[in-house]
């Protein structure tokens, strides 16, 4: 058995793994503690996974702060202000979300150049993201659409949407539920209302 003489915050740090942080060893096998303690000691703030998850969104340039209930989340993602169910791994979603968000931009540009020429087609970002539903369920947004517009037989219009979701794939929306793709293969979809199969 180990002993050691360290303050008690220094104490209380290592026992929960931060003791580096407060020039401490971490304490991993039996150890005997002499403590030292005065009124200037301040117990060390030790942060729990929802805390590491608003420290690594901050960081990232997402506003975030823990809400009022613990079991929640507040975060901004440009003008819009989200309260987000903590799920389990709360740093996970975290590292998702800021991936979601500063990709955003460049999957919408690839779906641009994909459907450049193809007439009356365009790739827009949408006016709402569920980010909140992101960052607790870990399934993908809609983040933006490939809108179509075309004449068909006999002068009938077609219009049609294809969601660009959070991960870069696409789904239609409405229609064809089972069919899904990626910005290397929306021209092709395209293509049979177009008659464009370059």
């Amino acid at each position: 058995m180990k002993i050691k003489v360290m303050y008690r915050a220094q104490c209380l740090a290592a026992a929960l793994g931060y003791g580096p942080e407060y020039d401490a060893e971490n304490i991993d096998e039996p150890t005997l503690i002499i403590s030292i303690s005065s009124t200037d000691d301040k117990l060390p703030h030790i942060m729990d996974e929802a805390d590491k998850a608003v420290k690594r969104l901050n960081d990232s340039g997402i506003p975030a702060t823990r809400s009022s209930d613990p079991d929640y989340l507040v975060f901004e993602v440009g003008e819009s202000v989200f309260r987000a169910l903590l799920p389990a791994d709360p740093t996970h979603a975290a590292s998702r979300l800021i991936e979601a968000v500063r990709n955003r931009g460049k999957i919408l540009d690839g779906y641009r150049k994909t459907v450049a020429g193809l007439g009356r087609v365009e790739a827009l970002e949408a006016d709402d993201v569920y980010w909140d539903d992101l960052f607790s369920n870990g399934d993908p947004v809609e983040t933006g659409a490939v809108i179509f517009q075309s004449q068909g037989a006999e002068d009938h219009p077609i219009s049609l949407d294809l969601l660009i979701m959070s991960d870069g794939t696409w789904q239609p929306d409405g229609f064809d539920s089972d069919r899904e793709g990626t910005a290397a293969d929306v021209r092709g979809y395209l293509s049979q209302w177009t008659g464009d199969n370059r």
